[in-house]
């Protein structure tokens, strides 16, 4: 939760009321047997905090998205990404349609893909993978 510090946003993030994990239980391996973890036994950084959360995912990105645009980040809701723009190796921003499909450009000193399992950016760049250890039926 260190970057949740740094964002300054963890006090939002606490007082939203989201469930506090203090460690978890995994079930691994062909024995199948559980083994558990204290997060306060991870690392300096976890010891410093001892817990994280159980998110409402759509809530904690709102939470999140929210607290960018109080912070001066300019956000762009129901726009489609239609373009990555780069100078060179570096991304610059992109190109889109708002919900009325007027195009658009911007460009920033640093680009988020937030585009979720689509990853625009990701894809332009050849870097998403299918993961062998994930099974769909």
């Amino acid at each position: 939760m260190p970057i949740l510090d740094e964002l300054e946003v963890l006090d939002k993030v606490d007082a939203h009321g989201f469930t506090k994990k203090y460690g978890a239980t995994f079930v691994w391996g062909q024995d199948r047997a559980p083994w558990d973890v204290r997060f306060c036994d991870r690392s300096i950084a976890a010891q410093k905090y001892g817990s994280t959360y159980q998110v409402i995912r759509s809530e904690f990105d709102d939470l999140l998205l929210r607290h960018a645009q109080s912070q001066g980040v300019d956000v762009r809701e129901e726009h489609k990404v239609t373009n990555v723009l780069f100078s060179g190796d570096r991304c610059q921003g992109g190109e889109f349609k708002n919900s009325q499909g007027q195009s658009q450009k911007a460009t920033a000193k640093y680009t988020v893909d937030a585009t979720g399992q689509a990853a625009v950016l990701g894809r332009h760049l050849n870097l998403v993978e299918d993961d062998e250890n994930c099974s769909l039926d």
